[in-house]
């Protein structure tokens, strides 16, 4: 089933252009956010006073660094993931009406993943800390001077590529769920996973058709994800008519 339901480059799948101009228009943003986090310098000039003999000592030692002197914001990040995910809602109702879907609400799940913004943000930048603890960690280990360790922990809390990575994986979410409202919205009873070559084993094994609240493989997405919830050929076909 698959082999079938395969496009040969991420740029061929439905909504590509506009997921991508959205992701474009909104990486800068997210990864200025990514730097509200105050502390690096004091926690790495910390642990790197006290010396590590060990893996588990290092780890300790910049564990607690981080603890002391470490703080992350994560209301610009929210921010910006907000404003990023409400223009893919946007972008998944005029995908669905492209395909003929015209419905003028947002739906649960559009509204659902707008919801955890703020959390999904504070996740993020726990989740900063938890780099910034391994990089200080790794430092430690090699001797490297404290201001190449404060180097690391910045780029491993807000580089370019983790932006880039939040982006689309934020923005690939929020298109994919709008289009899935619209579509159930209106009444279709499935949907269909649509894979590219060189996506992961995964995303190729789950191409095909699923049930409308069947979302065992939307749930096991990941990051970077680029595949695109579309119509099943031949849709309106299943769709209930009145007697």
């Amino acid at each position: 089933m698959g082999e079938a339901l395969v496009k040969a480059r991420a740029e061929d799948l439905p909504g590509y252009p506009q997921r991508k101009a959205i992701e474009d228009k909104h990486r800068s943003a997210i990864r200025r956010a990514l730097e509200a986090v105050s502390g690096v310098s004091r926690a790495v000039s910390q642990a790197h006073a006290q010396g590590a003999d060990s893996p588990d000592h290092a780890q300790a030692i910049a564990q607690h660094a981080v603890t002391q002197n470490m703080s992350a914001d994560s209301r610009p990040l929210a921010q910006a993931i907000g404003s990023a995910m409400q223009d893919a809602v946007q972008a998944g109702a005029d995908r669905a009406a492209a395909d003929g879907v015209a419905i003028s609400t947002t739906g649960s799940r559009s509204t659902g993943i707008l919801g955890s913004v703020d959390s999904g943000a504070q996740q993020i930048m726990q989740n900063s800390m938890t780099r910034a603890a391994a990089k200080i960690a790794e430092g430690l280990l090699i001797g490297k001077a404290v201001e190449d360790i404060t180097s690391d922990v910045m780029d491993a809390i807000a580089s370019d590529s983790r932006a880039d990575m939040i982006a689309v994986t934020q923005v690939n979410i929020a298109e994919n769920l709008s289009y899935l409202d619209q579509i159930g919205m209106a009444g279709y009873p499935q949907w269909e996973w649509l894979a590219y070559e060189g996506a992961c084993d995964y995303c190729e094994e789950a191409s095909g058709l699923h049930a409308l609240d069947d979302l065992s493989a939307w749930n096991d997405r990941h990051p970077n994800c680029r595949c695109a919830i579309v119509l099943p050929e031949n849709a309106n076909d299943t769709i209930p008519t009145e007697e």
